[in-house]
């Protein structure tokens, strides 16, 4: 596997950051699905069934950054940490990169968003 680097709106976290990230989607699409069937099962009215929107929302946002190995939070504080190996975040230092990464992180909020609005409109209708 090729050593990755910090590339400012394309990659911000090493794979032991983005395993983490996975790990963490998992465990909240697991609380999406169990908040979800208690849902359907108990036949909320659809007011209820659109609090899923939160879960989706979380899951949705690990999983996007695990997957583009990308952080929202560390373009939000201007920090990174893709060296592999590396524990600890450094901070961004180039305005021009830390603009990169604010729009990187608005197009995972914005991928997120909608996969959980798709979501939660499907389980409006089960």
């Amino acid at each position: 596997m090729a050593e990755q680097t910090y590339t400012p709106g394309v990659c911000n976290i090493n794979s032991q950051e983005a395993a983490r990230r996975r790990r963490a989607g998992y465990f909240d699409l697991g609380l999406f699905f169990i908040f979800a069937t208690s849902l359907v099962v108990t036949d909320a009215d659809w007011p209820m069934r659109l609090l899923l929107f939160i879960p989706a929302f979380i899951a949705s946002i690990a999983f996007l950054q695990a997957d583009q190995k990308f952080c929202v939070a560390y373009a939000g504080a201007g920090k990174q940490n893709a060296t592999e190996g590396s524990t600890s975040p450094q901070k961004v230092v180039k305005k021009v990169a830390r603009k990169q990464d604010a729009i990187k992180a608005r197009k995972i909020y914005l991928q997120a968003f909608v996969i959980s609005a798709v979501v939660t409109a499907i389980t409006l209708f089960i």
